[in-house]
Formats: C-alpha cells, sequence, structure tokens
C-alpha cells in the first residue's frame, strides 16, 4: 500500500512538471477585446484585467486586434490564446472560468472556477476573475522554446468560413499600410479612414501547396492554393480566387449563379 502511495504521488509530480513544460512553451497570451458573453470591448475592463495577470505571470500579452511582434505575426503558434467563459445558471452570484487554447484551437490548460457574491458586475467579474487566475498555477512560468513552436504548418481539412460573414462577425482597428487597403466592394476610392481602421486584417501562414488564411483569434477563414502565377491563389473548396492586382489583394468568387468581389487584408 505504501509503495502504491509512492508511485501515485511522483506519478502526479510528473504530470505537473510536464503541464509546466507544456506552458513554458509558449512566449505570447493573446487577449481578446471582447468575450463571448460581453455586450461590448472590454466591458467592466475585465480584458485588461486578464491581460495584465498573465503579464504579471511573465508573458509578454497583446490585445487580438493589434500589431504582433514579427515572430509571432510569423508563427501564431508561439501564442496562448486566453478565453473567459461565464457559468450558466449563475443566479445569485457570478462564476467564471479561465481557458488557454493554443494556435490550433486545442484546450491547454483550464482553470476552477472563480466565484463572487458582489452584486456591482464590475466589482464581480474582477474578483472572480482573480480567483480563477490563481487556480492556473503559473507562477513557475518562464519561456523555454520547443518544436511546438516551429514554422511547420499542419495542412488543414477545416471547411473554410465565408468572408464576408467573417468580417461581419470580427472587426480590428489595425492600421494598415497602402498594399493592405481594403473595401466592402471593389472600388479603392470609396474607402475612407474610418472605415479603414475597422477591416479586418487576417493572416497567411504556409503550408504544403499554398497557405492557410486566419485571424487573429487564430480562426481558419479559408485554404490558399499556389498557381503557377506569383500572385494568384485558389481558394480551397470555393470556385473563388485571391489575386493581388496594383498592391491590393482581391477575393473574386463565382458560383455560377451570382459572382462577389472584394479587396481583402492578408499579411504574408
Amino acid at each position: 500500500m505504501k509503495k502504491l502511495l509512492i508511485v501515485f504521488i511522483i506519478f502526479i509530480g510528473i504530470c505537473k512538471l510536464n503541464s509546466q513544460e507544456s506552458i513554458n512553451n509558449y512566449k505570447y497570451v493573446v487577449v481578446p477585446l471582447q468575450f463571448d458573453f460581453q455586450k461590448g470591448q472590454n466591458q467592466y475592463r475585465l480584458n485588461t484585467l486578464i491581460k495584465q495577470l498573465f503579464e504579471q505571470a511573465g508573458f509578454e500579452v497583446y490585445y487580438d486586434n493589434k500589431n504582433l511582434p514579427k515572430d509571432l505575426f510569423d508563427n501564431r503558434c508561439l501564442a496562448l490564446y486566453a478565453d473567459v467563459k461565464e457559468a450558466e445558471g449563475a443566479f445569485l452570484y457570478t462564476k467564471v472560468e479561465i481557458l488557454l487554447n493554443d494556435c490550433n484551437d486545442n484546450l491547454i490548460m483550464k482553470s476552477r472556477e472563480g466565484l463572487s457574491k458582489e452584486k456591482q458586475f464590475k466589482d464581480a467579474y474582477k474578483i472572480a476573475a482573480r480567483e480563477a487566475f490563481k487556480t492556473l498555477k503559473l507562477s513557475g512560468y518562464s519561456y523555454q522554446p520547443d518544436k511546438i513552436n516551429s514554422n511547420e504548418q499542419v495542412e488543414v481539412v477545416e471547411q473554410p468560413v465565408g468572408i464576408e460573414a467573417e468580417s461581419k462577425k470580427k472587426l480590428t482597428s489595425d492600421k494598415t499600410s497602402k498594399e493592405e487597403i481594403t473595401s466592402v466592394t471593389p472600388n479603392k476610392t470609396q474607402e475612407n479612414d474610418s472605415d479603414l481602421n475597422q477591416k479586418p486584417t487576417y493572416y497567411a501562414q504556409k503550408i504544403n501547396m499554398g497557405y492557410q488564411v486566419v485571424d487573429a483569434t487564430p480562426k481558419i477563414i479559408m485554404v490558399l492554393l499556389s498557381t503557377d502565377a506569383e500572385h494568384i491563389f485558389i481558394v480551397k473548396n470555393k470556385n473563388a480566387v485571391v489575386y493581388k492586382e496594383d498592391g491590393f489583394w482581391i477575393y473574386s468568387e463565382n458560383d455560377g449563379a451570382k459572382q462577389k468581389t472584394e479587396f481583402i487584408v492578408i499579411k504574408f
């Protein structure tokens, strides 16, 4: 019985060590400006708090609508992607949990539920979030590069999401250069500065035979298949192409019944 107990303790220790090593493989944490349960960006300043907590734990932290450092821009698997979920059925109290996912949306770490009975939501969410964050046990975090952060990309089999639907769902405030300016319709002169600051920015990641295009979440938007032409790509599983013209990237789709053409922002 004593030997069994010792083996069990060693096993638990190894599991904790492996978990810590896994966390240490990530250099950054990306925090969204709005979680699913929030009614607006940074509601109750909860997103600011989450960013500060991860910074205090030793991570470099960025909001998902800001320009990213070059190494993270080139390889989004260097980061963990934070999310906060509100527990259902919490009638007389506020209860949340914090999740960390990798670049492929795999769950890496999940906190216990943080609880608060404060009546003021602004205080309640912050208290609950702090309690949840404590259970992540990140005090020993120290970035250590690993194979998980290599630049190799796995070919994607997920169905791409329509550009138009994705654009409505997520807006970013990235400032773009002239080469990256886009518009909803293929007329560059219709854009103004206010519109440009609200257009989503997508990121191209190299894969076999082309690129996978993701947003800042990162969620896969589409897969581009290379052609013999340098700046022309076929959109996988779509009757569409993406091509570059006069410094602008253009998405053009024709399914035989209707045609859609729009400018998009893609950073390669």
